[in-house]
Parts: structure tokens; sequence; C-alpha cells
């Protein structure tokens, strides 16, 4: 329960305007000390914009700060790190070339007469990481981690800081069902503790177990702010959209919008025996077989760092086989590299597209341009129909609800969730054999996951086989035709749709075989 008094953090008035796009407008927020409160709403509703002020990243046009009553005055992180706030961003910082502990520690290392206490700190983060349940080496250089590990690095080192102010925005997005609950019960931990946390999520089931207070945020502006014993998911989720009330599905049994198999529809990827040697921090991948059939979704999941993101690499081309077979629609595919596959009609959705799929600071048009520049409908005689590109482009950015001002915006001007939008409208308009997802609805809110659901179904009638690599078991559940679990490098086993058990996967996960 909150702690009774004033406010350790008010928002009074608070607007920002990038050009003439209103991210905040007029918000007056009170956050009491004590407290889990919840930051709701849709992408480009403002969230992070706000939270981004609070933490010294982004100054308001107006209004003001206070902490305990005093105005704050921030210049940068730094000050507000001094303050007491730490934050743990959607999309995140790191030093690829520093191990793990270096980045954790940087900036807060513990040194006696100018010497660091690289011991003591390696004893402190080890706790941390145990008590999370993290696999984490502190001594591999963090450029080795995949993007869901590299965000509990993020996490450690906030809590390594012993912040008593808290700004998660989408902390459990690359994280399994049984890291974020242990993750959802440290917050609660915090809270008894006195700690103050802000939470920006659009994970309902998630907010509505910790959160003692929900603020929904539409178009710049805080619609409402409710206590969440007073409300429900269906009321937030009607609030963040704006109109008539709308329910929020269960993945497992709301399933009106899932197309009819096809009777024994024949193989279109088949894996046999895949062996994939390991660079990073995951295991390799250890004689991995299984097919997957045209217009079929299926699911891969797994606790974080049990292979993979190597697997989908490997898959798509980016990683060489060490061993086995690939064949697709009949053709031995093991061998060929990522352009030969991306011709062939295999397409991937990496797990941070911001790094891997994007460039952030050349314009949409340019994003979605890739891959495609060839065409004739987009160039003539090797130079470029720029017209041709940019009406695509606002095409694309129209029929997804992407929040981008103009199709001459870059990603980088974009919200987390918005990004995940262009670089999955860039995919699907390619029209692939095979897609390769993996995290697809990171980042996205209501609308957006059920709108990548349906055009999921929709590439599945038309034929186009789909796998999801997902840390969401509900998301699975809700989507695919089968499910298989990898654990340390190995398939566990594989389940039917008519079959599905959250006891089996579960026990799956944990490498328990029956």
């Amino acid at each position: 329960m909150a702690i009774s008094g004033a406010p350790v953090v008010e928002f009074r008035n608070i607007s920002k305007r990038f050009g003439s796009f209103h991210a905040n407008r007029n918000i007056n927020l009170c956050v009491d000390q004590g407290e889990i409160h919840a930051i709701s709403g849709e992408n480009g509703a403002g969230k992070t914009t706000l939270m981004n002020m609070l933490f010294g990243r982004v100054m308001p046009d107006a209004g003001s700060v206070l902490l305990r009553g005093k105005p704050l005055r921030m210049r940068n992180p730094r000050d507000a790190i001094r303050a007491g706030i730490g934050m743990v961003p959607q999309e995140l910082l790191y030093f690829p070339q520093l191990s793990v502990l270096e980045n954790i520690i940087l900036g807060s290392e513990p040194s006696r007469a100018g010497i660091i206490g690289r011991r003591a700190a390696e004893k402190e983060v080890l706790c941390l990481r145990d008590a999370f349940g993290f696999q984490i080496d502190p001594s591999l250089p963090a450029g080795e981690l995949p993007f869901a590990a590299r965000r509990q690095v993020e996490l450690m080192r906030m809590l390594y800081r012993r912040a008593e102010i808290l700004i998660l925005d989408e902390p459990t997005s690359s994280l399994g069902p049984g890291e974020v609950e242990k993750f959802l019960d440290v917050l609660r931990s915090f809270r008894a503790g006195g700690r103050t946390i802000l939470f920006i999520s659009h994970r309902l089931d998630e907010v509505f177990a910790v959160a003692d207070k929900i603020t929904v945020l539409r178009r710049g502006s805080i619609v409402r702010t409710l206590e969440s014993k007073k409300t429900s998911k269906s009321e937030i989720a009607r609030l963040m959209v704006g109109g008539d009330e709308i329910s929020c599905p269960n993945a497992v049994t709301e399933d009106r919008n899932r197309p009819a198999a096809a009777s024994e529809p024949p193989p279109l990827l088949e894996v046999e025996g895949l062996c994939v040697e390991s660079a990073g921090a995951e295991p390799l991948i250890k004689c991995i077989s299984f097919s997957i059939a045209v217009g079929e979704i299926f699911g891969l999941a797994g606790v974080v760092g049990n292979g993979q993101r190597l697997l989908a690499r490997a898959l798509s081309g980016r990683e060489k086989a060490s061993g086995g077979k690939m064949t697709f629609g009949g053709a031995d595919i093991t061998r060929l590299g990522i352009d030969a596959r991306l011709r062939a009609g295999i397409s991937r959705l990496s797990e941070n597209p911001a790094e891997e799929a994007l460039l952030p600071d050349r314009p949409l048009w340019e994003n979605f341009l890739l891959g495609r520049q060839r065409e004739s409908k987009f160039q003539k005689s090797g130079i470029i129909r720029k017209g041709e590109a940019v009406q695509f482009a606002s095409d694309l950015i129209s029929e997804n609800g992407i929040a981008a001002q103009s199709p001459l915006d870059p990603p980088a001007s974009l919200s987390g969730g918005n990004r995940q939008k262009a670089a999955l409208a860039r995919l699907f308009a390619g029209s692939p054999k095979l897609a390769i997802l993996e995290q697809p609805s990171r980042g996205l809110d209501l609308h957006a996951s059920a709108g990548m659901r349906d055009k999921i179904f929709e590439l599945s009638r038309q034929g186009t086989a789909v796998i999801v690599f997902s840390y969401d078991l509900d998301e699975l559940l809700s989507l695919c035709d089968r499910i298989a679990v990898i654990y340390r490098g190995r398939l566990m086993g594989t389940i039917e749709r008519s079959l599905f058990s959250r006891d089996l996967l579960g026990r799956w996960m944990v490498g328990i075989s029956s």
C-alpha cells in the first residue's frame, strides 16, 4: 500500500511538443511514495516522453516536476540518478565492448583509494542475478548477450544503484513467464520497503497484478487515474482507445479469428538434425528436427537464453549450421546465405529491430524500401523512383496505424511500439513464404497486437508459414497451430493445438520431460 503524505513525484501542467506533434499536453499527476503506479496507453500516447522528463532525458516546454514537494531541475539523467531516480528504458543503452559486470557498475564502482573493488561489486551483482533467477555470466562481454539478457542487465544496473524511484518502460517484454512472476515479486518487495515504481506496460495482466493505481494517457493527455481495485481490464482498455468498452480476450480460449486448418498441407520447411555452434552467451543448437507446413503457424517457446535467438538466426541464414540439413520448398538451403534465403521468400523480424532491422536515422520511406529497391515499381535504370517509394511508405504508415507525421520521419523519432509496427509492416508487405518472427508483439498496444494477430492469420490463409518465437505463452497459445519448447539448445517436445496444456509447456520450459 502507498505511504500517506505529500506525493513523492508531482507533474504540474507538463507539456512537450516535437515540431507540430504534441507528445504531452497539460499533464497533472501525483505519485505517492511506496506505490506502484502504472502508466498505460496506446503506442505514441506520450507515456515514455513523460517519464523521460522525470529522468532528465527530455526537458518540458511548460510546467514543472516536483520531487517531494520541491521543483526538480535536471540537466541530464545523471542528475536524476543522484536524486534517487532510476529508469530502465524500452530501448536499452549498453556498452558491447565491456563486460556484463562493468556495464552494471559503470559510474557507480565501489572503490577505495582510487582502486575499484571488483570482488565486492561482483558479489553484489551475483546476489541480484540470483534473486531474479537470471542466468547471466558477469564476465561475458555484453555484446555477446541476446537482447532479452541485455534487458536483465539494465534492470540489475538500476537495482545496483539503489534507486528509490524506479521508472520501468515495458520491463517484462523480453522475460519468460517464470521470470515475469519473479520480477513482479521483486516489485512487490520494493513497494513493501517504501520504494516508488512507475510502471509502463501494455500487459494488463501484469499491471493489475501489482499496480496500486493506473493512469491512462491518450494522445498526450491524461484521460483518468484509477485505483486498480476499483476498475477492470476492459475499462482500462476502453479508456486507452476511447469509444465503447472493449473486451480483453483470453489468449487461450478467445479464437474468433482463427482460420480453419487445411487438411494435411504439404511441408514447406524441413529441419533435420540441425546443429549450430554458439559464439555468444546462448547455448549451442543440438540436433534439432522439425517441419512446418504451408500456411502453418508454428510457435517456439522457452525461457530467455535457451537458444531461441541462435535458432532464428540459423533459419534465416545469419548463422551457419555446423551439422544437419534444412530444406525449403524441396530445395536444400543449408548453405545458403541471407540474400539467397530472402530471394527464396524467407523473411525474419529480429527481437531487436532497432539494431538489426531498421536504419534509425534514415527516413521511413528508405526503411520500407529496403529489400525492394530493385523492383521495377521502385526503380528505373538503377535510379530510385522516390515518388513511388514515398507513396508506398505513406500507404504502409496509414494501413498499419504508425504514429508518424510523414514518410520523411526517421524511425528514431518514433516510440518503441511504433518502431515495432514499422518493422512488422515492412516484413508483411513483402508477402514472404516463410515469416520468422521474434517477439513480434514487443511494445505493441492492445489494438496493434490485435492487428498483428489478424495479419498473421491472413498470411496463414494465403499460404505463408509463420514461426513465432515468443517468451509470452499467451501469445503463442492464441496464435499457433503447434508449439514446440526449446531448452538449452534442444527441443523438449511439440504439442498440437487441440492438446495445448499450460502445465506441460511449463514443465518443458524448465527442462522436465515428463
